[in-house]
């Protein structure tokens, strides 16, 4: 079994009583913030104690999408995007660390303004900038989302992770998936 929680408590209870640690979608901004590394001490912490030392499967998961089309990649990954970085926030991501991820205080007041008004989807999509989703995901290109990829995996490997896992792949997640085994994987 493993851990799918990342604040502290979770984390230290994974590391306790789980056999692996799956980062779940916001390890893209948690890296950035830098919050990886008191993350995995919690948990590498918590599993020496418990007799089972620091060396636990990790894995990284990542919001990818992946398209021939870079506006339709970027477009699908506008929703979780958005959702996401209010969570964040939510969460006790404070100004310094929203910026560190390249995202305006401007744009999440915006988005945090349009989900109390209650807007509907489309409206809600159409706020999400760019950095937002930049923050969030990996969208785009197979070629930009590679470098991405690339990067993202040498700073996880660098944080005791061992493995990636890709969620909400579209847009049309049969040319995702085709994507990502053919120009995507063989790369990393």
């Amino acid at each position: 079994m493993y851990c799918g929680g990342n604040a502290p408590l979770s984390l230290a209870v994974g590391g306790g009583y789980m056999d692996g640690l799956i980062y779940g979608g916001e390890y893209k901004a948690a890296a950035a913030a830098g919050r990886i590394p008191e993350a995995v001490g919690i948990f590498n912490q918590a599993a020496t104690k418990a007799g089972k030392g620091p060396d636990l499967p990790k894995i990284a998961e990542i919001k990818l999408s992946v398209s021939r089309n870079e506006a339709a990649a970027r477009d699908f990954a506008k929703h979780t995007a958005g959702r996401r970085i209010l969570g964040l926030r939510r969460r006790g991501y404070g100004p310094e660390e929203i910026t560190r991820l390249g995202v305006a205080l401007e744009d999440v007041d915006l988005l945090e303004q349009a989900d109390q008004e209650g807007v509907s989807r489309d409206r809600f999509e159409s706020l999400v900038t760019g950095p937002v989703i930049d923050a969030i995901c990996v969208a785009g290109r197979p070629s930009a989302c590679l470098a991405q990829l690339q990067e993202i995996k040498e700073a996880a490997e660098e944080n005791g992770f061992h493995q990636m896992m890709y969620s909400e792949l579209g847009p049309d997640p049969r040319e995702s998936v085709q994507l990502l085994c053919e120009e995507i994987l063989p790369g990393l």
